[in-house]
């Protein structure tokens, strides 16, 4: 099938995202009883517009969320399009004209930036959901998002694809999720890296959510996201988002890395699909380089009897990374043997993203082959995803 860059092939965006088209989004999909508690906008007496949900103030890792939504609705996961790197004053009813309120917008500016497929990842209910304390209102709000971005890629459900959402403080609730998104057809779950409900994704009651899905065929996408307290490494020790956004990403995906394969998941499970995104993923080949170094040493490796082979066996064999289209490191990830792993990611439409243009960034590197672009902007995601188209 010719793409709309045309190439003799579809591109396919392994990581975008969508914007919520309002704050009452939720009203037809969430229970009534829930309806006093999803994420709102209060305007304190002083005139300090904050957030809240639960019934309380939402905390930022610094500080309680204050000014929300303005700058874009700074720690929320909301973010403003940028039309140009470096460009952050656009205003967030541009990214919901584009990437939210309406599927067909969306289908729109996939053409103009020459997109073929999309999966569809979250961006406010991305940071939401893990700082909820209600493990039931966490599996309201999952399951109304899910049936929200269901309806959303019904419009055209070969170029739109949704990822689901979990809720990650009840495992059990977690696990019922998964079949019932499955049952729609969704193709993917996402995991936030993070601690959440005091447990790591190497806990042995994660190993239901890998069996269910190896079991339903469902892809597991790791996405970080930033803007609302939870626990993320590194960004204790920080004391502005420059600093936490630049080490939460990376350092909890190399976390989740490290913990998942030492624990033995990918040695339990070798045909779980596990996608690093949004992550910085030039961490890759020092990671596992140096998890490599340390497999071949006993006094090390003693402690994890699950631990077969060579940690990078396992990460090439079934894991991906999600990268930016113009990421400089690509062709070091390439000599290290990674070329298999890389997955298109436009992050649209977050201000960092590069709109229009992004797809045409990636197909028209010249610091990689033919085969190799072939894999980063189709053959890579179709395998993550397992997807013949």
């Amino acid at each position: 099938m010719t793409g709309r860059l045309g190439l003799a092939y579809e591109i396919v965006d392994g990581d975008g995202h969508i914007v919520l088209p309002g704050d009452e989004w939720w009203r037809p999909y969430l229970p009534e009883k829930y309806w006093d508690w999803p994420a709102k906008e209060v305007v304190e007496p002083d005139g300090t517009r904050t957030l809240w949900a639960e019934g309380r103030q939402l905390e930022g890792p610094f500080s309680p969320v204050a000014n929300y939504p303005a700058a874009g609705g700074s720690g929320f996961g909301v973010t403003p399009l940028s039309v140009s790197k470096g460009r952050q004053d656009a205003p967030i009813s541009v990214a919901r004209k584009l990437g939210g309120a309406d599927p067909r917008d969306r289908l729109t500016a996939m053409d103009q930036d020459g997109v073929d497929v999309a999966y569809l990842f979250p961006s406010q209910v991305l940071s939401l959901i893990p700082a909820l304390y209600s493990s039931s209102f966490a599996d309201a709000m999952v399951r109304a998002y899910n049936d929200w971005i269901g309806d959303f890629c019904a419009a055209d459900p070969h170029r739109l694809r949704p990822i689901a959402m979990l809720p990650q403080q009840d495992l059990i609730l977690a696990e019922e999720e998964m079949r019932r998104v499955r049952k729609k057809s969704f193709p993917a779950v996402m995991l936030r890296p993070n601690t959440v409900g005091n447990l790591n994704l190497d806990h042995p009651n994660y190993e239901r959510i890998w069996a269910a899905a190896v079991e339903l065929d469902l892809t597991v996408c790791i996405h970080e996201g930033f803007g609302l307290k939870i626990p993320q490494i590194g960004v204790e020790r920080c004391s502005s988002s420059f600093q936490g956004h630049v080490v939460s990403h990376a350092f909890e995906h190399m976390m989740t890395c490290l913990l998942m394969i030492t624990s033995g998941v990918t040695e339990r499970h070798p045909t779980l699909r596990i996608g690093f995104m949004e992550s910085g993923a030039g961490w890759a080949p020092f990671w596992l380089d140096r998890m490599d170094a340390h497999f071949e040493q006993a006094v090390f490796n003693s402690a994890h009897p699950d631990l077969k082979r060579k940690p990078s066996d396992y990460f090439k064999r079934q894991c991906f990374l999600g990268v930016e289209p113009d990421y400089a490191l690509l062709p070091q990830m390439v000599d290290w043997g990674l070329e298999d792993t890389l997955v298109y990611a436009s992050d649209f439409p977050h201000f960092d993203c590069i709109f229009p243009g992004s797809a045409a960034a990636a197909a028209n590197r010249t610091d990689m082959s033919d085969e190799v672009k072939r894999k980063l902007v189709r053959d890579n995601a179709l395998r993550l995803f397992n997807a013949q188209s």
